[in-house]
């Protein structure tokens, strides 16, 4: 995959007081990714979409925490969106649709209620589609390129069936994740206050579910956060000691590994 190319810096605390509506200056281009541009109003479009879908309260606050990872997100998009048309995968409009349907039943809404929320709440639907597109399409990727290559072989399924016998009676967690990639140490202030307001966000009331597909860089943000159920010992000792310290449906503090930061759900203990 080509490397990212940034060449301008957006400067948040200036995001966080605009709006759709007063985008004056929304074609502003804030970074550039290989021959793709990444606008302001892309930013703010899916900022938008963000806080509607996980009810989050909009606030200058939480725009200015959000913001910078909004644009790592979309940064990402856009790689993942070349790889995938280098590889000529294309995702067609049917398929598009065929995902906002699927949002509308999970979500109990009859057919045409997504668009017509987010026209109700001026939201821009186009950018959703976007990002469903180039999800359908690395997903796609991942199964061409990366799923062929994993070989299982007899003596790895017998190790695993004997991991699962000897693991009877032991602790499990049904556990969700979030995560925040830190890939150069310089970020860590911006990333930490990203994380922080996840935090704060999900405390109050926010859908954890909502937020990791909208923020989670893990592979898991497709479905949610969703990790299943978890083995005592399958775990980072720091992530599973964040969880020990959890009631059931309770959140974690931001866990700081090597690679990022992780806020765990404890859905259930057993």
């Amino acid at each position: 995959m080509r490397s990212v190319c940034l060449r301008f810096v957006l400067l948040f605390c200036g995001l966080a007081a605009c709006s759709v509506a007063q985008a004056q200056q929304a074609g502003r281009i804030v970074a550039v990714v290989n021959d793709d541009i990444i606008t302001r109003y892309d930013v703010i479009a899916r900022l938008g979409i963000a806080l509607s879908s996980s009810n989050v309260r909009d606030t200058p606050e939480i725009r200015r925490r959000l913001g910078s990872q909004i644009l790592r997100t979309l940064m990402d998009e856009r790689l993942q969106s070349q790889e995938a048309g280098r590889l000529g995968v294309r995702v067609s409009e049917r398929e598009v649709q065929r995902q906002i349907e699927d949002i509308e039943k999970r979500n109990n809404l009859p057919p045409g209620g997504l668009v017509q929320f987010f026209r109700n709440n001026r939201l821009d639907i186009e950018a959703l589609k976007e990002h469903l597109r180039v999800e359908a399409a690395w997903s796609t990727v991942v199964a061409r390129r990366i799923a062929p290559r994993i070989e299982v072989g007899a003596g790895e399924i017998d190790a695993r069936l004997a991991e699962r016998r000897a693991a009877v009676g032991s602790k499990e967690y049904v556990v969700s994740e979030i995560f925040l990639e830190l890939d150069d140490p310089a970020r860590e202030g911006e990333v930490r206050g990203a994380v922080e307001g996840i935090v704060a966000q999900l405390r109050a009331g926010a859908s954890f579910e909502g937020l990791a597909r909208q923020f989670s860089q893990s592979s898991s943000a497709a479905i949610g956060g969703d990790l299943g159920r978890v083995r005592a010992g399958q775990l980072d000792t720091r992530l599973e000691a964040a969880l020990d310290a959890l009631s059931p449906n309770g959140v974690s503090a931001p866990v700081r590994l090597e690679d990022g930061f992780y806020i765990l759900l404890l859905r259930e203990r057993s």
